[in-house]
């Protein structure tokens, strides 16, 4: 019997879980949850999936949503919570978390989160799957699914871009962090190019991650679209009404555009720092927002990145700055007076996002984050590395777990001596695969090189799951 495996499709993960059924459907036993009638029509109609591997979400939790849960007691959702999620989160934190929840009042937040796990709940009961495939938990829709899948011994996957060996490569993490599966046993003859890479990536910077997926513009550039946002959000304010929809509702409100437009016309007043490489200071690489890395990855606690990198700075060594630099990916997203705000602490020297964040790594005591990859580019030039979330490169040596910003003082006065990671880059690289996700994002399965790839990917990384000691 094949391994059976769920693909929870939303947006244009569809295009590339569709493909994977297409091309693998002989191999394996694909099951599929479509998040709305877009993606369930893109599976039946372009991928010519049959509708009995498919289920609806959107209509099967609309089912549970009508059920009374006046007299249910929310105690036990919260216990179980805590207990799959290893006391990271509870019920009022994973409601705090899902930015989805905003237009929400308390009461429709908890019968949602209730309906939510019932329903991954009989899912997995019913259909027993050994993986469900989606993205990093970002919503109360997949984090109540890993949730139930944990209970079940269900592995809760995701595919995550990373550095690796190849132009493009792929990391296979689980659950509410960055773990990722050991399945191939350390292969001792990339050891050379692993090296190779480490000592390349030393004299000479790699290529960023998503370089290419965002195209930072000037403020005017966003003129129109702002303007197209707002009667956008006036004629579907009424839209979504329906607590099943809490997601889209979300959405139609949201007003990103309006906001960076706004934004990038008042970082003009900001007045950037130059980077001085002869300083002595550490280096806080802002991650983007919302991101999951933050809300769940981070354990929901590190939201407010303005107030932490205030308290970071507050906990370093006499004579000691803290460089902080924002994402280059999406300039204008973060509001002006967040950048304003820290200019006014003494010893933090903020930097323009289109600044060099490898040069600023590089000359760095070490560097302080979340779960950013910053950190593992940290640890390729032998710097340490103070992390707050559960990045998948938390067990290699020179990363120190910071549970309390209290600690974070200590743990950068001990004389860190510098550890070989050798065997955790072998370790690393050798479960690394090819293939770039991010095109699924863009250009969805449009390269067909690169789809093969991705397939050939997905297809060991199945093979390495079914039978890990081959």
């Amino acid at each position: 019997m094949s391994m059976k495996i769920c693909f929870f499709s939303r947006c244009n993960l569809v295009y590339l879980y569709g493909a994977l059924d297409k091309a693998l459907s002989e191999k394996y036993d694909f099951i599929h949850v479509a998040y709305s009638d877009t993606e369930y029509e893109i599976l039946t109609k372009q991928f010519n999936i049959s509708e009995h591997k498919i289920v609806h979400f959107k209509h099967k939790l609309s089912e549970y949503l009508e059920k009374d849960y006046s007299n249910y007691d929310y105690s036990e959702l919260d216990d179980r919570i805590i207990k799959a999620t290893d006391n990271r989160f509870n019920l009022n934190l994973s409601i705090q978390v899902d930015r989805g929840l905003k237009y929400k009042t308390y009461d429709e937040s908890k019968k949602l989160c209730v309906a939510l796990y019932d329903f991954w709940s009989d899912y997995f009961e019913q259909n027993k799957p050994k993986l469900i495939f989606h993205e990093m938990v970002s919503l109360d829709i997949n984090h109540f699914c890993a949730v139930a899948a944990k209970e079940r011994g269900v592995l809760y996957t995701n595919e995550i871009q990373v550095h690796g060996l190849s132009d493009t490569n792929i990391v296979f993490t689980n659950y509410w962090g960055g773990e990722f599966r050991y399945y191939n046993q350390r292969n001792l003859e990339i050891k050379n190019d692993v090296e190779k890479f480490i000592s390349n990536f030393k004299n000479k910077q790699q290529s960023v991650l998503f370089g290419g997926m965002f195209k930072n513009k000037s403020a005017i550039h966003y003129l129109l679209p702002a303007l197209k946002q707002k009667l956008a959000i006036l004629k579907n304010k009424n839209k979504y009404p329906n607590l099943v929809d809490y997601v889209d509702n979300f959405l139609v409100h949201d007003n990103s555009v309006i906001k960076k437009y706004e934004n990038l016309k008042k970082y003009s007043k900001i007045k950037w720092d130059r980077f001085d490489p002869s300083k002595r200071y550490f280096y806080y690489p802002f991650h983007l927002e919302p991101e999951a890395a933050v809300f769940f990855w981070g354990d929901g606690i590190y939201a407010n990145q303005v107030k932490l990198i205030e308290n970071i700075a507050a906990s370093l060594p006499a004579d000691t700055y803290l460089y902080v630099k924002d994402h280059p990916h999406d300039i204008g997203y973060r509001d002006a007076a967040d950048y304003m705000k820290l200019k006014e602490i003494n010893n933090i020297k903020l930097l323009h996002a289109k600044e060099s964040g490898y040069e600023v790594l590089k000359h760095s005591q070490g560097i302080i984050t979340i779960n950013g990859s910053a950190g593992f580019e940290a640890l390729m030039l032998d710097k340490p590395v103070y992390y707050f979330g559960n990045p998948y490169y938390e067990n290699f040596n020179n990363t120190f777990k910071i549970n309390n910003i209290k600690d974070l003082r200590e743990a950068i006065r001990q004389n860190v001596e510098v550890k070989s990671n050798m065997d955790n880059f072998m370790q690393f690289f050798s479960n690394t695969y090819k293939g770039n996700i991010a095109l699924f994002y863009s250009s969805y399965h449009k390269d067909e090189e690169n789809l093969k790839t991705v397939i050939e990917t997905f297809d060991s990384y199945f093979k390495n799951v079914e039978n890990p000691e081959c």
